[in-house]
């Protein structure tokens, strides 16, 4: 590494340096190096003290060097938990707004229709759309790790089981 500075002939006395023949005001106290480290036995050197691609999907912030360190790594539902509790509330919300709206109140022989009908009592778009939803938790996702929709829902993710 080289100092210096043009057009001032005392800021560059003060500042100048020149690690190759270690000669300027200022002394090198801590030679750069590349960061060097070993993760499940693979000898890693980036040039960055942030290491974001080993291992892959973590990131490393070295501050200081040490000979061993354990670095845990822990699995955390809670986002997807709350975002699969989010989503079934979302669904159970539309369940409840389609069975209002097609709410059916019995009548007695000879009286007119109820006014506490749904106003889309008998309406068939309203059964095709349930009908449509309904079979996409059916059906199944030939690469996923569950196989239907309804699997989510399980006890381990804190979810009633369907």
């Amino acid at each position: 590494m080289k100092i210096t500075v043009e057009g001032d002939t005392k800021l560059n006395d003060l500042l100048a340096y020149d690690s190759t023949t270690n000669t300027g005001n200022m002394q090198e106290l801590v030679k750069a190096e590349n960061a060097k480290l070993n993760v499940n036995g693979i000898d890693i050197e980036r040039q960055s003290n942030t290491v974001t691609d080993a291992p892959q999907g973590i990131t490393l912030t070295l501050t200081k060097k040490v000979t061993d360190a354990t670095v845990t790594v822990t699995k955390d539902d809670t986002k997807a938990k709350e975002a699969i509790k989010s989503w079934v509330d979302a669904y159970n919300s539309l369940v409840d707004t389609f069975s209002s709206l097609t709410k059916y109140t019995a009548v007695e022989p000879g009286e007119e229709a109820s006014d506490k009908n749904g106003a889309l009592l008998g309406d068939s778009v309203v059964r095709t759309i349930q009908t449509g939803i309904r079979a996409q938790f059916a059906n199944s996702g030939s690469n996923s790790a569950f196989k239907t929709m309804a699997k989510l829902a399980s006890p381990r993710m804190g979810l009633p089981a369907n």
